[in-house]
């Protein structure tokens, strides 16, 4: 098995990090590109594979991957074979190469240490599900990890209101060597996992995930003076599923800076994606950071699959949905059956570190799926300024 994949632009490093599950589900692929302009694959990248201690036949579903100056980190979620809920939500780390000079040859995989961060809790002692790591923006040697209460469905299906933040580091005593915080919790608006969602010209339904986290980016706040995690997820609510987002300042007294939904009584809205406008270019230089841009798709029993967004500017109200793309067919592949035929979780959205510096505003990347059609899933990539 190969899935799964994450590409990350490092602004630290100059360079472009990701991994996938595979070629075996309790293996982890990684690696890096030598410079900043990869022009072949798997040429213009080391890669490697890490089993990081997990017996076969564990499964490493659901890999994030977020990234700090100093290590690669992977959140997962752990399925032992034959379970169909996940026994612990873990982070496996990882060494980065350090510098942005090109890299001729590939280092050794023994040049890196490799380890994991069992079995995730929240504050209150409950399984922390699904821990996203955070796309770093501004350069820091520490990162964040995003966890929530487990509300997977199935088999729970239950309903939750905790959002917990993790500090990684480096160690005091080696810093090739992370450690993790103990969890601080946030409480939010209750949330419960989402319907699945019609979609015009067929009486299959989308797989809108079961109120996971989805995607997360970190960058500073200007406003503030201090880092922060954007991140979201699709939960119950609007026509039968909306997105939630949140803006959160990590840290021992960790709280919600601001929040929002992104909702409609007649569409289904899920698969999202935020990211912050910080721009943090090749010299350094930094601008930006105090708006979002959170793109997502649309349905519904009269609607094909659209790829739209919204925007906030610092204080000012979210914007309006705006149209990006518009499918064409419905997506209704053979075998899938009437219910839940799978969508995916590919959402992306990340700052473009190219951005003009003295705009009023950054401008961020986004990607997200949409189809023509059959089991035809291709990817939408765009830029957009808030």
């Amino acid at each position: 098995m190969i899935g799964d994949p994450t590409v990350i632009w490092d602004p630290d490093t100059q360079r472009f990090y990701y991994s996938l599950i595979g070629p075996t589900v309790n293996t982890i692929n990684w690696g890096f590109s030598k410079d900043n302009n990869p022009l072949t694959i798997p040429g213009g990248f080391c890669g490697y594979q890490s089993d990081f201690g997990f017996p076969s036949g564990q499964l490493l579903d659901y890999p994030k991957l977020g990234q700090t100056k100093g290590f690669l980190m992977v959140g997962i979620n752990l399925y032992p074979p034959g379970q169909q809920a996940a026994t612990e939500g873990d982070v496996l780390w990882m060494n980065k190469p350090q510098g942005s000079a090109p890299i001729a040859t590939c280092p050794a995989a023994s040049k890196f240490n490799t380890g994991v961060f069992h079995d995730l809790r929240n504050q209150d002692g409950s399984q922390g599900f699904t821990p996203v790591p955070a796309i770093q923006t501004d350069p820091s040697p520490n990162g964040y990890v995003t966890t929530m209460s487990d509300i997977e469905c199935p088999p729970i299906c239950g309903k939750g209101a905790l959002l917990t933040t993790y500090t990684l580091k480096p160690s005091a005593s080696d810093p090739k060597v992370p450690t993790l915080s103990k969890p601080v919790s946030v409480t939010v608006g209750k949330f419960k996992p989402p319907a699945d969602a019609p979609q015009a010209g067929t009486d299959r339904l989308l797989d809108t995930l079961d109120g996971r986290l989805t995607h997360s980016v970190s960058g500073i706040d200007p406003v503030l003076g201090k880092t922060t995690v954007w991140i979201s997820h699709c939960v119950l609510g609007g026509a039968g599923a909306e997105v939630r987002w949140y803006e959160i300042k990590p840290g021992k007294s960790a709280s919600i800076v601001q929040s929002g939904t992104v909702s409609d009584s007649n569409l289904y809205v899920y698969d999202g994606a935020i990211s912050n406008d910080r721009t943090v270019n090749a010299a350094g230089k930094t601008s930006h950071g105090g708006a979002m841009v959170l793109g997502f798709n649309t349905s519904s029993a009269s609607a094909f699959v659209a790829v739209q967004m919204v925007s906030k500017v610092g204080a000012h109200p979210q914007s309006t949905f705006v149209m990006v793309h518009q499918s064409t067919a419905p997506y209704a592949p053979a075998g899938c059956g009437s219910l839940g035929c799978r969508w995916g979780d590919y959402s992306g959205a990340t700052p473009d570190p190219a951005a003009s510096m003295a705009a009023k505003n950054g401008e961020v990347w986004l990607t997200s799926e949409w189809t023509s059609g059959d089991s035809n899933r291709p990817t939408w990539n765009w830029e957009a300024l808030p």
